[in-house]
């Protein structure tokens, strides 16, 4: 049952994965998809479902977004691990940029 309330859209941006202090770098990982407040994050970095992290990524024109995330789902993939989060905090600036991104993929 899809319970989201925007659509996600695809995408391939690389991402930094941070402890919540947004200092503690634990990982990298791929936003395979985008949405409003949501995204699809691949990652060998362990998570359990409702955990907290931050996470920075930048879009092809090189604007970066940083948001403190939640785990709302987690698949496995052999030793990739996909990840279903919602953005939990996000800036005014990142969440124009994301905004902008998701208006340009949606176009496509």
């Amino acid at each position: 049952m899809e319970r989201r309330r925007f659509p996600r859209y695809g995408c391939d941006f690389l991402a930094e994965i941070y402890e919540t202090d947004a200092v503690t770098l634990l990982g990298i990982g791929n936003i395979l998809n985008i949405g409003k407040n949501c995204a699809g994050l691949e990652t060998i970095v362990p998570f359990l479902v409702g955990q907290r992290f931050f996470v920075r990524f930048l879009d092809q024109q090189r604007r970066q977004i940083a948001v403190e995330a939640i785990v709302r789902r987690l698949e496995l993939h052999g030793l990739k691990r996909y990840y279903g989060i919602e953005f939990i905090n996000i800036s005014e600036k990142d969440n124009s940029y994301l905004d902008q991104i998701i208006g340009e993929l949606g176009k496509k």
